[in-house]
């Protein structure tokens, strides 16, 4: 017989149950038939790369997330600053109170012990109930009055500063605030930036790697399709040369080779039951007769 082969001999120690028999006798029918490329047993299974690139909006969140700490903490720095010196304000307001109050009742208690000392040094002169004392008490009046307005003025005009130390608070506060918004507005659109970039990096990645499998993948369905080719070729000119009736002979020899492989390795009995199944005479031609008297004729 012709020994024709496009691969490697089976290897019986390796492959030695039915299951690889089987896949061995299906690449047989294989080498002796002629396929096109859709007949190929090989698939091409690449797998892509996939990104779904975030949206705008998504972006646009996620850089103020990762600004979220800065911008708690530089408000807060803001606000805490403004409430301390809110705090100072009121306590100087609280301390003016106190003083007016105090100075009020000092004139009071002071203009007191006046009228008190006006009206024994009248009584002594018996001018208790004389114009003179009264014009005295008036006088005294007018004194401690005097006073009061004196202390009320400066209360106010005390006032009307710590009113003007709020409104300057209130103003650098807002100014703060507006500097501090063009900062993080700077910061958020370079944080955007840059998840942008890391984007378009991610996209020309992903791109590069799944052009690289689509070329990867071209060059080998070139290749499967110049070996199919050149089985075809091959397999055409052993036709030429030998006829197809010669050919199938070679095709069911490999296969004779192949199961008398794979049966030697059984026992007699189990070896005769197991060529009763109809696939091996469908397989083996007129080979099928040669290795069951083969098996027959085995001792064991």
């Amino acid at each position: 017989m012709y020994a024709y082969k496009f691969s490697s001999d089976f290897d019986v120690e390796k492959k030695s149950d039915k299951e690889n028999v089987l896949e061995e006798l299906k690449k047989i029918d294989g080498k002796y038939s002629f396929t096109s490329g859709s007949d190929s047993d090989e698939k091409l299974n690449f797998e892509k790369m996939e990104y779904t690139a975030p949206s705008q909006d998504e972006v646009l969140e996620s850089a103020k997330n990762s600004l979220e700490e800065y911008k708690d903490s530089s408000i807060k720095k803001i606000q805490d600053k403004f409430e301390s010196g809110m705090s100072e304000v009121e306590e100087k307001q609280d301390d003016l109170t106190w003083e007016k109050s105090k100075d009020e009742s000092e004139i009071k208690s002071d203009y007191a012990g006046y009228a008190k000392d006006a009206k024994n040094e009248n009584i002594k002169r018996g001018l208790a109930h004389s114009s003179i004392y009264n014009e005295v008490l008036k006088e005294i009046d007018k004194g401690k009055e005097s006073e009061l307005k004196k202390v009320e003025n400066e209360f106010s005009r005390e006032v009307l500063k710590l009113e003007g130390e709020r409104a300057l608070l209130e103003s650098q506060k807002q100014s703060a605030l507006e500097s501090f918004d063009i900062s993080y507005a700077a910061k958020l659109t370079e944080e955007i930036n840059k998840i942008n970039s890391d984007i378009s990096k991610k996209q020309e990645e992903v791109l590069k790697y799944n052009n690289k499998l689509e070329q990867e993948a071209e060059e080998l369905k070139m290749k499967q399709q110049q070996a199919i080719q050149d089985q075809n070729r091959k397999l055409a000119e052993l036709v030429s040369k030998y006829g197809l009736t010669e050919v199938n002979k070679m095709k069911y020899q490999e296969k004779y080779n192949i199961v008398k492989q794979y049966i030697d390795k059984l026992p007699r009995a189990q070896a005769l039951q197991e060529l009763e199944d109809p696939f091996y005479q469908k397989e083996l031609g007129t080979f099928y007769a040669s290795i069951v008297a083969e098996t027959y004729s085995r001792e064991k």
